[in-house]
C-alpha cells in the first residue's frame, strides 16, 4: 500500500513528508509514534488537498457554495474538486455513473480519527499495537483510495472521450489545411486516421485537456490528366486538444495541436 501511495505523490515535499511518517510507525520504543504518525500524515493530506485542489478554483466551480465560516472550501469541497475538477454534479452521476461523494463520510472519519491522536492524553498515548495498526492501515487505506477515486474518474472520461476525438480529428482534418502535408504534393488531404494512443492530462475548474498520438493516412496527388499520380502514405502525428467542463463533449483540437511527422518522405527517419 505505501509503495502504491508514493507513486501519487508528486513534490519532494510530499514524498519526504509520507516517509517521515510511516517512519514514525517502526519506532517502537516511542510512545508518540501514533501521535506524531497521526499529525503528520493528517498535515500531507491537507498539503495534498491544497497543492490539487487550490481555493481559487475551488470556489470558481459551479458546483461550490459557501459552507465554512470563513468562506475558504471545505475538506468535503477540496476533495471533490481533485476527483472531478470543475465538472458539475450531474454530468459526474448521470453521464459517468460515479458517486464521488459516496466515500466521503468514511474519508471524514478517518480523518477526523487523524484528528483526535495528535492530541496527547491518557487515551491517544502509548496505545496498543493493534490499535496503532488499525488506525495506520485506515488511514493509508483512506488516503489511496482518494487517489484511486481520481483515477477512475480520469479512466471512465478517457473512455468516453476515445470516440470524440476521432471524430473531432478528422473533422479538423477535413475543414482545413494541414501545413505539414501541404508539402508533400499539390494535393495532400488525410483519407482517415487513427488514434493509438491518449492521455487525459488534467481536469480543472474550466476546462479538460488531452493529448495523444496516432496515424493518418494520407493520400498524395501529382499531376493533372493522363500524369495524374496518387500516392497513398501512413504518417504519425501527435496532437493536443481541449474542452469544457460544461461541454466535456465539445472537444476542440485546433489545426495548429496537430503535429504529424512526414520525415520518412524525405528520408529523414
Amino acid at each position: 500500500m505505501e509503495e502504491q501511495i508514493e507513486s501519487y505523490l508528486t513534490t519532494d515535499f510530499e514524498k519526504k513528508l509520507f516517509s517521515a511518517s510511516v517512519a514514525y510507525l517502526e519506532n517502537k520504543d516511542d510512545p508518540l509514534r501514533i501521535n506524531s504518525f497521526a499529525y503528520s500524515l493528517r498535515e500531507l493530506i491537507r498539503n495534498i488537498f491544497e497543492r490539487r485542489a487550490p481555493e481559487d478554483k475551488v470556489k470558481s466551480c459551479s458546483w461550490f457554495k459557501v459552507e465554512t465560516d470563513n468562506g475558504k472550501p471545505s475538506r468535503k469541497q477540496r476533495y471533490t474538486y481533485c476527483v472531478q475538477g470543475g465538472l458539475d454534479h450531474k454530468f459526474v452521476k448521470e453521464e459517468l455513473r460515479m458517486d464521488v461523494l459516496e466515500p466521503w463520510k468514511e474519508i471524514k472519519e478517518t480523518i477526523d480519527s487523524l484528528s483526535k491522536f495528535t492530541h496527547v492524553n491518557d487515551s491517544t498515548f502509548d496505545i496498543t499495537d493493534a490499535e496503532r495498526e488499525k488506525l495506520s492501515e485506515e488511514a493509508l487505506g483512506i488516503l489511496l483510495s482518494i487517489f484511486n477515486m481520481v483515477e477512475d474518474t480520469r479512466s471512465k472520461l478517457h473512455y468516453e472521450l476515445s470516440s470524440h476525438i476521432d471524430s473531432e480529428l478528422m473533422s479538423t482534418f477535413v475543414s482545413n489545411s494541414m501545413p505539414d502535408i501541404d508539402i508533400l504534393s499539390h494535393s495532400s488531404y488525410v483519407e482517415c486516421s487513427e488514434v493509438t494512443d491518449y492521455e487525459l492530462v488534467d481536469i480543472d475548474n474550466r476546462e479538460l485537456t488531452f493529448k495523444g498520438e496516432g496515424n493518418a493516412h494520407v493520400s498524395q496527388n501529382y499531376g493533372k490528366g493522363e500524369d495524374a499520380c496518387e500516392i497513398n502514405k501512413e504518417y504519425p502525428f501527435e496532437f493536443t486538444g481541449s474542452s469544457s467542463v460544461t461541454k466535456p463533449y465539445d472537444l476542440s483540437i485546433p489545426p495548429e495541436c496537430i503535429s504529424i511527422d512526414v520525415s520518412s518522405w524525405f528520408g529523414d527517419e
